[in-house]
């Protein structure tokens, strides 16, 4: 009796083992797949390679060990071994990823070996392959040898197996929120997998310490040998074998499920990595619960094949059930979301209800798959007399199954027949094998057979007459994209709200569900719609598509082979084309959106005929690494970061690798977004991008998006070249479409110089693929729906000591005319929505150019959109007029007017606020620390209207003071005269003297909030 209780005991530690097992197997699962993305591209193809050697692994391990199970004297001691082997190889995993990695490009540009070909796609599997199969191999061992140990008698075969299983699941499903919510953005890749690794061998060795007390020997003289057990219940050959096909086809339905279901919820919930950990952790959960029923003893009395059979046709008609549902979902879930108040504390409650909605709609197929398998290695078991082998028998044709299911869904099913008809092709698959099992039962009644299976086939029948046609416009609704407006009050208005467009391309393809539409209205905008999310577009992005490729090409002297990231509309790569170049190369995922671009044939050219062009269908991460070419232009324009995967292209070693591809005078250009960010999201991509290239720019041609600019060495504007290129008819046309007909206009679109982008940075925090920041803070912000303003706060063109814009540099060299500043308001004005600059050269040009009614309209425009304290500085005119002894209110009323006039300043019109000035001066009073104070603040000011000379005759003044009276530092907080002290100090490069500001600065407020800007300034003048 002891020993049995001690045994009991020890497998309730094991069973505890178990659940950190299966949470540390899904760690993995999502820390190697992010590792191979690296390196074999995030392509589907890729993916499905990645996955499929995952899968094979756990298949192989599942058989190997599931044979020899039972034999083994101590199958605890080599589960044990198994567990301290995954950990140690998953500490060593990032070296051996890293060798193998070098190693997989170097052959791939040796063999020069193109990214989409079919003997590439087989090296990725034999990359994947060698990093995955052994480790994948002691994880599906784990299972057949804890079940051999587990199960004492044969009857009890089901019942220990589900828990086994139900404990697996619940840990996978613990792995899921751990590594898809919490460690990689809390620690990155490396340490996760070291920690998870550490967790690992701890694991094995507390598994081999009860080993060594337990073992079958031992526990023989308390129990039957499972050989003499379970004599009650027998099975057929035919229904033994039929039962483990149905396992295989279960697990190929179970993985068309996921992998459609997948696709159905990224047009609701988006596809960022949260969703993506969100579904699955939703999918398993399911199974869990099922795997927890398996294991009551209320099924002993069931006929077990009719188990399974019924098991599967219940997964299909839950299935048929809740694709009812399908197209009302995007609108259940904007109604859900428009229950929380969007704030940092309400955004994991958001993601909880993604989670409950999932879990709802695959509660009751994923519920039937957990108990299928348990149920089946009880029928295996009971004929073949040994639980380990029965177990590794089921779950290696089952794993093989979902393997099959892989490769099916990606390549055959999707793209024939679509998301609806790969459903429908899971549901088929089910109520074949539940049909199937009815005829080999041996126990069932032959009207039964006839009975059940004509309600299995009739429902089949029913649903595929009767089911509600598939929505294309609700796949293409995009809702996660409205979540932060009110819903419509009803379904039907929501559908109504979804019929403003003509679908003119619409697939469900390998890659995604691709479609562009037309906007019934005046604009006729068309919009390239990926997994419900529009990324590009014929009117709004125009700009942007147009200035990413146009601005590096204008930039460089002689650009000959360019390398574009994502095809997108076209537009592009047109603008790209239209330069003499003589190669362009294009990296597109997504086969669909190539078919798509012929829609945009018109606004792009036709460029797909261009022979110059050259498509590949591939990640562009590892187009780029697995070729050596170099190119003189890189242009990197991705979907969003939020999006899963798409952070890598807004990493360090992305931004390394594509200037380690660029020629000597090589440029790359990667976009990003204001919109959906924040300042710090903002701010850690400039890091990034920055780290990498030194000599970086800021461009602005749009409101909202920015382009960055990074260069070898610093860039140099060559005028002449820049005005040739512009006489180049399809250049100039390619420009004027956007608003662009001049030199000056393009060259206003660039907001920060070099130092002046150092002056937005710091050398941390930085987006890395092993620690991906932004995957993680972009989807936060992007529920939010915040909004970054550190670009256009800090925008130069309103600041000018400290760099040299190009568009400075042309207006003090060349002569601007009135039509090309008008021209170059109204662009401004009316696509980069940077109503300051419009209305400083409006103001320029009402001045100079007086009675002009375009003028003073576009003046007018530019106020209706510029906020002044109009009210507060009319009441403040009358009351100093009536009262001008009121100093204080005279005071208010002078800082309205410095702000009006600093409004209007740019490099163009500096505005003369020196009258203001003195008249404030003269309302101070005797108060020496009032004085200092109002000095300050004065010099601060001078600062921003770039009046070097007076910004320093103000410190002056405040030095002579400080020399007097030393002690006055104490008494006043003096943090804008050290700020405008040590800015005075850096343009005049008087370097002693600017540290010496700056280090006070530090001591006086450390929160300044120009001091970022200072640090930048000051670390540009030492790197640069």
């Amino acid at each position: 009796m002891t020993q049995n209780k001690n045994y009991e005991n020890s497998k309730a530690v094991i069973a505890f083992i178990f659940v950190l097992s299966g949470a540390a197997g899904l760690i993995y699962q999502i820390v190697w797949f992010k590792y191979l993305s690296l390196a074999v591209g995030n392509s589907t193809i890729a993916q499905m390679i990645v996955l499929a050697t995952f899968l094979g692994g756990l298949a192989i391990g599942n058989y190997f060990f599931g044979k020899r199970a039972d034999a083994l004297r101590s199958p605890l001691k080599i589960y044990a071994l198994l567990e301290i082997f995954i950990g140690l190889y998953a500490i060593i995993y990032p070296f051996i990823f890293n060798f193998f990695g070098d190693l997989f490009f170097k052959t791939a540009i040796g063999f020069s070996l193109d990214s989409g070909d079919v003997t590439f796609h087989f090296l990725r599997f034999a990359y994947s392959s060698v990093l995955l199969i052994l480790p994948t191999i002691a994880m599906g061992g784990t299972l057949p040898l804890l079940t051999s140990y587990f199960v004492e008698k044969l009857e009890h075969t089901r019942k220990d197996v589900a828990i086994l299983y139900f404990l697996n699941s619940f840990g996978a499903v613990v792995g899921v929120l751990l590594g898809g919510f919490l460690l990689i953005k809390a620690i990155g890749l490396e340490k996760t997998i070291y920690l998870t690794g550490t967790l690992n061998i701890v694991i094995g060795a507390g598994a081999y310490l009860i080993a060594q007390k337990f073992t079958k020997e031992k526990l023989e003289e308390e129990s039957q040998t499972l050989e003499t057990q379970n004599k009650n219940e027998t099975f057929t050959k035919r229904e033994v074998l039929v039962s483990i096909a149905v396992a295989g086809l279960s697990g190929m339905a179970a993985l068309v499920y996921e992998m459609v279901w997948v696709r159905l919820f990224i047009n609701i919930f988006g596809s960022s990595t949260y969703a993506f950990s969100i579904m699955l952790a939703a999918f398993i959960s399911g199974i869990t619960v099922g795997s927890f029923i398996a294991a009551k003893n209320f099924i002993k009395k069931f006929n077990k094949i009719e188990v399974v059979a019924f098991s599967q046709f219940f997964i299909a008609l839950g299935t048929i059930a809740a694709l009812y549902f399908a197209e009302r979902l995007p609108y259940y879930m904007w109604n859900i979301a428009s229950l929380f108040n969007r704030n940092e504390t309400t955004f994991g409650l958001f993601l909880f209800s993604e989670f409950a909605l999932s879990f709802l709609i695959m509660f009751v197929p994923t519920l039937f798959m957990g108990i299928s398998l348990p149920v089946i290695v009880e029928i295996v078991a009971a004929s073949r007399k040994k639980a380990g082998f029965s177990v590794g028998r089921v779950f290696s044709v089952n794993t093989l199954g979902t393997v099959f299911g892989v490769f099916l869904t990606g390549l055959v099913f999707i793209p024939l027949f679509g998301v609806g008809g790969s459903f429908t092709a899971g549901i088929l698959i089910n109520i074949f094998s539940a049909v199937l099992l009815l005829f080999v039962s041996a126990k069932t009644a032959q009207e039964n057979r006839i009975r059940f299976s004509g309600l299995f086939v009739l429902t089949v029948f029913v649903y595929l007459f009767f089911s509600p046609s598939w929505n294309q416009n609700a796949m293409l609704s995009g809702v996660f994209k409205k979540l932060s407006s009110p819903p419509p009050p009803t379904f039907e208005a929501f559908k109504q709200s979804l019929e403003n467009r003509d679908i003119l391309y619409y697939k469900e393809g390998t890659a995604a569900n691709v479609a562009v539409t037309k906007a019934r209205d005046a604009t006729g905008q068309k919009i390239l719609i990926i997994n419900g999310k529009p990324d590009a577009s014929s009117v709004g992005d125009l700009p942007t598509q147009t200035l990413v490729a146009q601005i590096p090409l204008m930039l460089n002297p002689n650009p000959k082979k360019v390398f574009v990231v994502g095809f997108g509309s076209g537009i592009t790569v047109h603008s790209v084309l239209t330069h003499p170049v003589e190669k362009v190369v294009c990296a597109e995922i997504s086969e669909e959106v190539i078919e798509a671009g012929k829609y945009f044939a018109e606004e792009n050219g036709n460029c797909l005929n261009d022979k110059r062009l050259q498509i590949l269908v591939d990640d562009a991460n590892a187009a780029l690494r697995s070729s050596d070419e170099k190119y003189d232009v890189i242009v990197s324009e991705p979907s969003n970061p939020w999006i899963a995967g798409i952070g890598n292209l807004f990493s360090q070693e992305y931004f390394e690798m594509c200037k380690n591809k660029l020629n000597e005078n090589g440029i790359m250009v990667q976009w990003y977004h204001l919109y959906e960010s924040n300042d710090n999201i903002v701010k850690l991509v400039l890091n990034t991008f920055k780290s990498v290239f030194p000599y970086a720019q800021i461009w602005n041609g749009v409101s909202n998006d920015i382009i960055l600019i990074g260069a070898k060495e610093r860039p140099k504007l060559d005028l002449a070249n820049l005005k040739a290129k512009f006489e180049n008819p399809k250049i100039k046309n390619d420009l004027s479409k956007i608003g662009i007909d001049n030199i000056f206009t393009f060259l206003t679109t660039q907001s920060n110089s070099v130092e002046g982008f150092y002056s937005l940075t710091l050398r941390e925090p930085v987006n890395t693929e092993i620690h991906p920041l932004l995957e993680f803070y972009a989807p936060r912000s992007f529920y939010l729906s915040q909004s970054s303003t550190v670009v256009y706060k800090n925008d130069e063109k309103f600041d000018t000591l400290f760099t040299e814009l190009y568009a400075k540099k042309y207006w003090k060299e060349k002569k601007v005319s009135y039509d090309e500043l008008f021209a170059t308001a109204k662009y401004h004005f009316e696509h980069t929505r940077n109503y300051r600059f419009a209305y400083s050269i409006a103001n320029y040009l009402a001045e100079n150019f007086p009675h002009k009614y375009e003028t003073e309209k576009l003046l007018a425009d530019c106020s209706s959109h510029i906020v002044f304290q109009n009210s507060q500085k009319e009441s403040l005119e009358r009351l100093t007029n009536l009262y001008p002894e009121d100093k204080i209110s005279l005071q208010k009323l002078i800082e309205i007017q410095l702000s009006e006039k600093l409004y209007r300043s740019s490099f163009i019109n500096i505005s003369n606020i020196d009258s203001l000035i003195d008249k404030f001066v003269s309302t101070l009073s005797k108060d020496t620390m009032a004085i200092l104070k109002a000095y300050a603040g004065i010099a601060k000011l001078y600062i921003q209207n770039s009046d070097l000379p007076e910004a320093e005759k103000y410190c002056d003044k405040i030095s002579s003071y400080i020399n007097a009276d030393e002690d006055l530092l104490k008494k006043v907080k003096l943090d804008d005269y050290y700020y405008a002290a040590a800015i005075v100090s850096y343009v005049k490069k008087d370097a002693e003297s600017l540290f010496v500001y700056y280090l006070s600065l530090l001591n006086v407020n450390q929160n300044y909030p120009e001091l970022h800007k200072l640090r930048g300034l000051v670390r540009a003048r030492l790197e640069l």
